[in-house]
């Protein structure tokens, strides 16, 4: 899979300086200014999750206009995001993120079942 087709974009509301935690978009947006782009409230920003879980808020995402190279993603951090859209489409049926993560790791062979 192409990484730039992972891409998540944001918009800002503040300067990257406004935030006070670092969100993805803001870690984005201080990587761009600093980089020497112009980076103000109302743009988007794009950016690849690299390492969600990382102690450097620098490491967990990269902003995607700085990317020069293959750069790897940090599946799992997808993988939840993933879940989590699924248990908001699929919850009315039943289906739990817990439910979910047992049909991914095939624990148990689940069918989505339409009722209607």
């Amino acid at each position: 899979m192409d990484v730039e087709e992972l891409a998540i974009t944001k918009r800002l509301s503040r300067p990257p300086s406004g935030y006070t935690h670092n969100v993805p978009q803001a870690i984005a947006a201080r990587q761009l200014e600093k980089a020497g782009y112009e980076v103000h409230p109302g743009q988007t920003i794009s950016y690849i999750i690299t390492n969600a879980e990382s102690s450097k808020p620098s490491e967990r995402v990269a902003a995607l206009p700085l990317m020069k190279e293959k750069i790897k993603y940090d599946r799992s951090a997808y993988l939840r995001m993933l879940v989590s859209a699924a248990e908001t489409l699929f919850g009315v049926f039943g289906y739990t993120q817990d439910k979910l993560w047992e049909a991914i790791r095939g624990e148990r062979q689940t069918k989505l079942q339409v009722v209607g």
